[in-house]
C-alpha cells in the first residue's frame, strides 16, 4: 500500500517537476510591494497621431532563465488594459539577472505604457525593467 502511494505521488510530481523545470527557479517573494510611481508626464509618441491611454505598472517574478513566473498590478488603468499589460508581460523572456556569475531569480518593476492608434487599436509598448 505505501509503495502504491509512493509511486502514485511520483507519477503525478514528475509531470510537474518537469513544467517547472523548463521556466526555471521561480520562488515566491515576501509579500513586500514597492511604492507604486505612476507617471507624472505622458511618454513622447512614437508616432504624431497616436494618443497616450495611461502606464500600468508591474511587479514581475523572473525566473533564473529569464521566464516571467508571476506579475502583480501596482498602478492600475483599467481592468483591461491591465490584463493586456499582464500578458504582454508574461509573453516576454528576459535576460536572466546575474549574482557572482550566477543567474539568479529576482523581482523588477516594470511599465506598459498604452497607446490609441489611428484605427482606433489600443496597444502596449513594453518599457525595459527597472532594477529593484
Amino acid at each position: 500500500m505505501k509503495r502504491s502511494l509512493a509511486l502514485l505521488a511520483l507519477i503525478i510530481a514528475i509531470p510537474l517537476l518537469t513544467q517547472a523545470q523548463d521556466k526555471g527557479y521561480c520562488p515566491s517573494f515576501p509579500d513586500r510591494i514597492p511604492p507604486s510611481m505612476p507617471r507624472k508626464t505622458p511618454p513622447t509618441p512614437h508616432y504624431p497621431d497616436d494618443v497616450y491611454e495611461g502606464t500600468v505598472t508591474l511587479l514581475a517574478t523572473i525566473s533564473n532563465t529569464g521566464y516571467v513566473c508571476d506579475v502583480r498590478v501596482l498602478h492600475s488603468v483599467s481592468r483591461e488594459l491591465d490584463s493586456k499589460a499582464v500578458e504582454a508581460v508574461r509573453s516576454r523572456h528576459l535576460q536572466p539577472a546575474k549574482k557572482d556569475g550566477q543567474t539568479i531569480p529576482v523581482e523588477a518593476v516594470m511599465s506598459v505604457d498604452f497607446w490609441k492608434y489611428k484605427n482606433g487599436e489600443i496597444v502596449p509598448s513594453t518599457a525595459p525593467p527597472n532594477s529593484n
